[in-house]
């Protein structure tokens, strides 16, 4: 690893040693030759997933090198002084995204309450954010907080291991916590707030009843509109951007560059804004800005009247995104043909519609003319099909 020539420089007692401490064998033999009297186990391994989408190979990853391997080194190690188990606020807190994760180092948690009732010596130190990059946060913004926790220096990181080593604790949250007014607090957090601020988010309900209101003034189009506008922002906010600018209306949110993670946040963002239950797949059922406004214009304000042209556009935009992935490579070229045919002819439709066959003022025209009418129109260019 980087640094391991200097460390070894510094403490010329060091000794590095390759060993998979999850294969009981190899570790037994490693310890046979070298009797520790102080373990700190530090191992870790992401593989992010939502419940509903992780595999075996994920849960086996991730349980392996926290989970496994201490439970290896609770069974091999004996007459030893200090039992550091490194674990992680996920499990503490739950984290969006990383159910295998949270569930190892809630593992950690347990072996060392359970090594303390046996009278051995044991604490599982359940750390936040380090400022400090490596490859386990290298796809975060280390600067900004996640789900209530703060990002720490290595000197206050440093300082809070030395003061749990001071504790008689099992298990302890070594982190930085933000406690700061939050429209979505964790209810564990939410208890540690003073009592004059533990309802920071407590007009959470008027500003929903609020936007509701706003929306509700509005036709189909601009409630649509409206959450669109939401949506992007939102997104914009959860990817870190400084605009909604950036954000296309069309563009899937898997090419914008959502993870697990980041779909379970934008899902958390909505559901405190609308009041509304949505599911942790929300971004994954609706994959465009588009599609997910038109889902919860029809959650807020239901079905309704008949759909208008631009839910049906919305309809037609989703269904692209999700039949290409991106790229029409995987499709059939008479496929693609027919498809062009369609869309061009579409387009040919909607310019005779502004120029007014009839010679009516367009204005006038569109005034007149219904959806029905319009409907039928394509119906009768296009079919069932």
């Amino acid at each position: 690893a980087p640094g391991a020539g200097r460390l070894c420089e510094e403490v010329p007692q060091a000794r590095i040693v390759a060993c998979d401490v999850a294969d009981r064998e190899a570790l037994k033999a490693l310890l046979d030759e070298h009797r520790p009297s102080a373990v700190i186990h530090a191992a870790g391994v992401l593989d992010d997933a939502t419940v509903a989408n992780l595999t075996e190979a994920q849960l086996d990853a991730v349980l392996r090198a926290k989970a496994v391997a201490a439970q290896h080194l609770h069974e091999l190690t004996d007459g030893i002084s200090t039992f550091v188990l490194f674990s992680s606020a996920s499990g503490v807190f739950g984290s969006a995204g990383q159910a295998n994760y949270a569930a190892a180092n809630a593992y950690l948690d347990a072996l060392a309450r359970r090594r303390r009732a046996q009278n051995l010596p044991a604490q599982s130190l359940a750390w936040g954010l380090w400022e400090t990059g490596s490859a386990m946060t290298a796809a975060l913004d280390t600067t900004k907080a996640y789900q209530g926790v703060l990002p720490m220096s290595d000197r206050q990181a440093l300082a809070l291991f030395d003061a749990a080593l001071r504790t008689e604790q099992p298990a302890l949250v070594t982190a930085t916590l933000d406690l700061r007014p939050r429209t979505d607090p964790s209810p564990l957090l939410r208890t540690l707030l003073p009592p004059n601020r533990r309802t920071a988010g407590g007009d959470a309900p008027d500003r929903t009843a609020a936007m509701r209101a706003r929306l509700a003034g509005r036709d189909a189009d601009g409630q649509l509109s409206g959450l669109l506008d939401l949506v992007r922002a939102q997104t914009a906010q959860v990817l870190g951007h400084a605009s909604l600018s950036t954000v296309g209306a069309g563009r899937p949110f898997k090419d914008l560059g959502f993870d697990s993670l980041t779909a379970i946040e934008l899902r958390n963002r909505l559901r405190a804004v609308t009041d509304l239950r949505l599911p942790a797949t929300l971004v994954f059922d609706h994959p465009t800005p588009a599609a997910l406004a038109e889902h919860l214009r029809a959650e807020l304000f239901g079905a309704g009247a008949r759909p208008s042209i631009v839910d049906h556009l919305a309809q037609l935009e989703n269904a692209m995104a999700v039949a290409t992935g991106g790229s029409v490579d995987g499709l059939d070229a008479g496929l693609r043909e027919d498809i062009t045919v369609r869309l061009k002819a579409l387009t040919a439709m909607w310019g005779d519609l502004q120029r007014g066959d009839d010679g009516t003022d367009i204005g006038e025209r569109l005034e007149t003319a219904s959806d029905d009418e319009i409907f039928q129109f394509i119906d009768s260019k296009f079919g069932d099909s």
